[in-house]
């Protein structure tokens, strides 16, 4: 199994590409724009306004693109050397004995019938070694978001030429040798299903296991897959916003405790208290900034002026 923290990153890129595959008119849609006004060619925002005193930027990432290219993007490396504190989603989160007590996440083994076990048995065992099967420890207690996240890190490896390549895990791992600051949004905990969330949490595991037969929409090798269509969607820079929309509803599923919106307002306060002291660089997936329910709408709908930058 794959850390907790790793994982979490991936979560809504693995929804996004679940409703894909099974809706290619969404697909489509979310791709294009109604008009070119629309369009906004920059996946960095610039926060100020209310208490904000400081530099502060919100990056819209890519989890499947690395640091190396977002350096490459006109002013980027500017700003990450210029900030001093880096948040992300959930790397370098932190969650004491006694919460982690409380927490009572479903076991993904004892959700699964005999033939899903045989299935991701051996495609574990295949794919991460042979005493990586579901009799390994970790994976006997690994919770369904790990055991999803697991599924879905070994098939983009296993497709992969050359090293997969994360810029959110990077960006945390350079702020990290330069002794700088860095946060997290939340526990990676956050998005278990609980007991409560059993028929979800059992949904969600009959489509990773069916996914382990049917891997072409996460290759990375294939130029026209699924996620690759996503990475050159987000390499072009080039993006619909939509901030005066509704959140689709084929995107609200149960992927994890937490839809996307809900997850969205939540973050809200963990943000605004990184405003203050700091020249701060905020990351987190580029479909957090979508929609009526995206950050930069509900920051706007807080008094905050939140401007895209645009490097020339």
């Amino acid at each position: 199994m794959i850390k907790k923290s790793l994982l979490v990153t991936l979560f809504f890129f693995q929804s996004f590409l679940l409703a894909a595959q099974s809706d290619k008119a969404m697909l489509k849609e979310l791709f294009s724009a109604s008009s070119t006004k629309d369009i906004i060619p920059t996946a960095l925002w610039k926060i100020s306004g209310n208490d904000v005193s400081r530099n502060v930027y919100l990056l819209g990432s890519c989890h499947v693109v690395g640091l190396d290219w977002l350096k490459r993007q006109p002013g980027m490396e500017e700003v990450i050397k210029n900030s001093s504190t880096l948040v992300t989603e959930s790397f370098g989160a932190t969650v004491s004995s006694s919460e982690l007590s409380a927490y009572k996440s479903l076991k993904a083994v004892d959700l699964l019938d005999k033939e899903q076990y045989r299935v991701l048995d051996s495609f574990f065992r295949a794919n991460a070694g042979e005493t990586e099967g579901l009799a390994n420890e970790d994976a006997k207690n690994a919770s369904v978001v790990d055991m999803a996240g697991g599924i879905l890190e070994m098939l983009l490896r296993q497709n992969v030429k050359g090293t997969y390549t994360q810029m959110d895990l990077e960006l945390f791992q350079l702020f990290k040798s330069q002794k700088k600051k860095t946060g997290a949004l939340e526990t990676p905990q956050d998005l278990d299903f609980q007991v409560k969330d059993s028929v979800a949490a059992k949904i969600l595991l009959d489509k990773y296991t069916d996914l382990v037969k049917s891997r072409n929409i996460f290759n990375l090798d294939d130029e026209n897959s699924e996620v690759n269509t996503l990475i050159q969607w987000y390499k072009s820079q080039k993006f619909d916003y939509r901030l005066n929309k509704d959140w689709p509803p084929n995107l609200i599923q149960e992927r994890s405790a937490m839809t996307v919106p809900e997850r969205n307002k939540k973050w809200m306060e963990v943000l605004k208290n990184n405003f203050k002291t700091e020249n701060t660089l905020i990351v987190v997936g580029i479909f957090h900034f979508f929609y009526k329910t995206g950050l930069i709408a509900l920051l706007r709908e807080e008094g905050y002026i939140v401007e895209p930058v645009v490097f020339n």
